[in-house]
């Protein structure tokens, strides 16, 4: 099973799909209903639900339960995302005219990308891997962030 080989440490199949709506029950999504494991239930918060409709998410997925995010796309307006200081292993991408991310771990690209110019742009603050991650703004006039951790 997955949680077999994720115990022996191979590769277990990532899971796509897009966020309809974060509830105390858990995360419902385009492939079913999903709770979120201890170290990215920051992710899932409540308070992130708004940002979170229509997202984009890859995860690890197993037994029903969200154990690793591997990236996360933001389709939204506005997203104002708080990530509780949990990890996205891979990229985040944001397409959004405004938004705002905060304590929030990425082991892989921020990467804005929205045709329209990003009118208002926040990251504060965001851990990026020193090695491997980097933020990228397509598009943007005006951007504020606090020091990357």
């Amino acid at each position: 099973t997955e949680s077999y080989l994720a115990e022996q440490g191979e590769e277990t199949d990532a899971v796509t799909f897009t966020v309809e709506a974060v509830t105390e029950d858990g995360i419902e999504t385009s492939e079913g209903t999903f709770t979120a494991a201890e170290k990215v239930a920051p992710l899932f918060a409540a308070e992130n639900e708004a940002a979170l409709q229509n997202a984009d998410v890859t995860a690890i997925v197993e037994d029903g339960e969200i154990t690793e995010v591997k990236s996360i796309t933001f389709n939204g307006e506005t997203v104002t995302f708080n990530g509780g200081d949990a990890a996205v292993t891979g990229d985040v991408i944001v397409k959004a005219t405004a938004f705002t991310l905060e304590s929030l771990q990425v082991d892989g690209e921020i990467v804005i990308d929205e045709t329209e110019a990003v009118a208002v742009a926040s990251l504060a603050p965001v851990v990026a891997n020193a090695t491997k991650s980097k933020a990228t703004f397509k598009s943007c006039k005006s951007l504020s962030f606090s020091p990357f951790k």
